[in-house]
């Protein structure tokens, strides 16, 4: 699922069900906190992404916090730093506070199959590519 967060068109990515993705943006209000993320959001400035996670989050927090809600809610605060990145013309990683290493190591993780072996098969990749699981 690609979330368009629009303003000068940038995007942040949810990996999640398309249809669930849509019904957190789209949902209408019941109250002050079970609303729908766009409502929450159109006509804000989007350079103030520390007060909109926190709107996006205390606004629905009927949904749950163990829900696709904050898939959605991270993809749209992805897009609004890379919203934030290109209006400061600075890549994101200077924005959220600068380099602290030299180097990370990745983790790999993938969605497990019901088929032991194909299991297997993919740990054994991503160990071979030098993942961490």
């Amino acid at each position: 699922m690609l979330i368009r967060v629009h303003t000068n068109y940038r995007r942040g990515k949810s990996d999640s069900s398309p249809m669930m993705i849509e019904v957190c943006i789209k949902a209408t209000q019941s109250h002050g906190s079970s609303q729908g993320l766009e409502r929450l959001l159109i006509g804000e400035y989007p350079l103030e992404i520390e007060r909109l996670y926190t709107k996006m989050y205390n606004g629905t927090h009927y949904a749950g916090r163990r829900s696709t809600m904050n898939h959605a809610i991270s993809a749209i605060d992805m897009a609004l730093w890379d919203i934030a990145g290109q209006f400061y013309q600075v890549p994101v990683w200077q924005l959220l506070g600068g380099k602290f290493r030299e180097k990370i190591r990745a983790y790999g993780t993938f969605i497990p199959s019901a088929i032991k072996e194909e299991n297997i098969a993919r740990t054994t990749e991503l160990l071979a590519q030098g993942f961490l699981l």
